[in-house]
């Protein structure tokens, strides 16, 4: 019965960690657009401190970086997801940060949810993806400036509860942040921005 009661508990878990194929989605999806932004378009909420057990992106860095460099002292950070209860301070209640080893053989998957480190699981890493950079910029400006520039070239979209954040990389793309949002009617589903500058790069379309 324990062993069951386990399993059955770290299923949905397995389900999110699956959710990385996401890095080689993103980079078939890059299209810069080529609208003209809205004058007065409407501008995301501003940001408002972090509740507690929600972080920024770096701030949940902070608690995942020494469990990965336990795993492996040369670990490279190569992606992070947000939940979905994202807020414009940047403020997530869950992180989920994808290292792999400087070979790139395995990877190393470390979730912190609710201000603490949850999960930590490693498994083989299937191609290899390009490290971010150090310096990339936190959740809070990736939001502000990826759901500014989505609004002013959509202005009647209005489902920001329903975003979330990715960070990745690809040898053909920068590495960037991309806003994802639920699909709506005919529009893209995000945005995305420079991980380092934060210059806008393109929207997503599936």
């Amino acid at each position: 019965m324990a062993g069951s009661a386990l399993q059955a508990e770290k299923e949905p878990r397995m389900r999110r960690l699956k959710h990385w194929l996401w890095p080689g989605m993103l980079a078939g999806l890059l299209l810069c657009s080529c609208r003209e932004k809205t004058p007065g378009a409407g501008l995301p909420a501003p940001a408002k401190p972090a509740q507690p057990g929600r972080l920024s992106a770096r701030g949940a860095f902070a608690l995942a970086d020494p469990k990965a460099r336990a795993w492996n002292a040369g670990a490279l950070l190569v992606g992070i997801m947000s939940g979905r209860d994202i807020s414009p301070s940047g403020a997530s209640s869950y992180w989920e940060f994808r290292f792999t080893d400087p070979e790139a053989s395995r990877k190393y998957v470390v979730v912190v949810e609710q201000g603490k480190v949850k999960d930590a699981e490693e498994a083989l890493q299937v191609g290899k993806p390009a490290p971010l950079p150090a310096d990339w910029i936190d959740s809070a400006e990736a939001y502000q400036k990826s759901a500014a520039e989505f609004v002013s070239r959509h202005s009647d979209h209005a489902a920001f509860e329903r975003a979330w954040l990715v960070c990745s990389g690809q040898n053909s793309v920068p590495a960037h942040w991309a806003m994802l949002f639920q699909q709506t009617r005919h529009l893209p589903i995000g945005s995305m921005v420079d991980a380092r500058t934060g210059d806008y790069l393109g929207e997503l379309q599936r």
